[in-house]
C-alpha cells in the first residue's frame, strides 16, 4: 500500500509598503487677484516678492504676491483665517490671525508671506510709515531683488496725515545709504508720490528732479567690424520721470519749465507717453497766455495751445486726457473769440465723452457761453 504524501506550501507573505505621494492629500490652494484658482498645491517657497509652488502634476509655478489674493493652508488654520479676512477687508482681525500664525511658523517661506501680508494690512489702514519699514526690511533681505522691490507701498495715508511724514522721514534717510540704482529709482518714485500728498510741491519736484538723474538707461546694441552682435532686444526708453516732473512743474505754476522740458522730447515719447506730453505743453501755454499782458504774444500762446490740444484729440481720441484736451480747446476758441468753434468743442465733448468729468464741465461752459453771448447780443 502506497502511502500518500501531503506537501504543504506555505506562502511567504512580503509585506507590502504603501507608497504615499506628497501632494494627493494637500488641499492648499492659491487664488489669484483674476479670480484663477490653483488647487491642490504645495507651497515651496516664497521669496523676493514671488511664490513658488508645485501642482499634482509636478508643474513648478511662480507668480508675483502681488497677484495672489487668498491663500489656503490645511495645516494652519490661523493663517487661512487670516487670508480670509484679508479678503474681507477686516484687517484688524487678520492681523491678529497672521500674528498667531507668526508665532508658530518654523518654514521660512510662511514668514516671508506673513510679512508682505502685514505690509499690505499697514498700508491699507493709513500706517504708510509702518508699511514702508516692512517693505525696505524686505527689500534689503533680498539684496534689492526686482521683485522685492515690486512689493512698494501704492496706497498713501490721507493728505497731511503724520503717517506720510514718518515715511518721508524714513525714505530719506534711507536713501543716503542705497547704492542701487533701482533701489534709489523704487524710493524717489515713492517720495514723490508721498510729497504730492502731503502738498509740498517743491519737494516732490526736487525728488522728481533726483528720480530723473538716475533714470536707467540700456547700452545700444554693441557692433564689432560693422557686424551687429545678437543680442536680447533694447527695451525702449520710459520718459515717464520726465513726464512726472513737467506734471509737478504745471501744479506748482511753473509753465515756462513745463514746455522746456518736454518740447525737446516730442518726437522721443513712445505712442503711449506722446498724448500726455502734448496735453502738458497744451496746459502750460494756455496758462501762460493767461498771465501776459502782451495780446499778441496772448493770442500766439492761445494758437500754440489749442494746436496741442486738437494734436491729442486728433490722433488719440480714447486717451484719457482726450476729453479735457477738448474741452479746453474750447476754452481756447471762446478766449481767442470763435464762439462757434467754442460752442462746437463743448457740445462734442458732451456726447462724445458724456460719462466722462470733462462732459460735466462742457455743460457749465455752453451754459455759460449762452447766456453771455445772449446777454451781449441783446445789449
Amino acid at each position: 500500500m502506497m502511502k500518500t504524501t501531503t506537501r504543504i506550501t506555505f506562502l511567504t507573505i512580503i509585506p507590502i509598503t504603501l507608497i504615499v505621494f506628497p501632494y494627493t492629500t494637500v488641499a492648499d490652494s492659491i487664488k489669484l487677484t483674476n479670480g484663477l484658482t490653483y488647487e491642490p498645491v504645495k507651497i515651496k517657497n516664497v521669496t523676493d516678492g514671488i511664490i513658488c509652488y508645485r501642482m499634482t502634476t509636478g508643474a513648478i509655478i511662480t507668480k508675483p504676491l502681488t497677484q495672489v489674493a487668498c491663500i489656503t493652508i490645511t495645516r494652519d488654520e490661523d493663517l487661512t483665517q487670516a487670508e480670509k479676512l484679508l479678503v474681507e477687508g477686516k484687517y484688524a482681525q487678520a492681523k491678529k490671525f497672521y500674528l498667531r500664525s507668526l508665532k508658530k511658523a518654523v518654514a521660512p517661506w510662511k514668514k516671508n508671506l506673513i510679512e508682505y501680508r502685514l505690509l499690505v494690512i499697514n498700508q491699507s489702514t493709513g500706517k504708510i510709515d509702518k508699511a514702508v519699514e516692512i517693505w525696505l526690511k524686505i527689500v534689503d533681505a533680498s539684496n534689492a531683488s526686482i521683485g522685492s522691490l515690486a512689493l512698494c507701498p501704492k496706497k498713501l495715508a490721507p493728505a497731511k496725515s503724520p503717517a506720510n511724514d514718518r515715511a518721508i522721514d524714513i525714505l530719506e534717510k534711507k536713501l543716503k545709504t542705497v547704492s542701487s540704482k533701482l533701489y534709489s529709482q523704487a524710493i524717489l518714485k515713492l517720495l514723490v508720490n508721498l510729497y504730492e500728498r502731503q502738498g509740498n510741491l517743491e519737494k516732490a519736484r526736487q525728488a522728481a528732479t533726483r528720480l530723473l538723474g538716475k533714470q536707467h538707461t540700456q547700452p545700444a546694441t554693441a557692433t564689432s567690424g560693422g557686424t551687429s552682435q545678437t543680442q536680447q532686444p533694447i527695451r525702449q526708453r520710459s520718459y515717464e520721470p520726465q513726464l512726472r516732473l513737467a506734471r509737478i512743474s504745471l501744479r506748482s505754476g511753473r509753465y515756462n519749465e513745463v514746455v522746456s522740458q518736454l518740447k525737446p522730447l516730442l518726437n522721443k515719447l513712445s505712442a503711449k507717453e506722446l498724448p500726455e506730453g502734448l496735453y502738458l505743453i497744451g496746459r502750460a501755454k494756455l496758462e501762460l497766455s493767461k498771465r501776459t499782458t502782451d495780446k499778441n504774444k496772448a493770442k500766439k500762446l492761445l494758437l500754440q495751445a489749442g494746436i496741442k490740444f486738437m494734436e491729442v484729440v486728433s490722433y488719440f481720441p480714447q486717451h484719457p486726457r482726450a476729453p479735457r484736451a477738448l474741452l479746453l480747446a474750447g476754452e481756447v476758441n471762446q478766449r481767442l473769440g470763435n464762439i462757434k468753434a467754442a460752442r462746437k468743442a463743448y457740445l462734442t465733448v458732451s456726447k462724445q465723452y458724456n460719462k466722462s468729468e470733462a462732459a460735466k464741465l462742457a455743460k457749465k461752459a455752453m451754459n455759460l457761453l449762452t447766456k453771455t453771448h445772449s446777454h451781449n447780443n441783446s445789449s
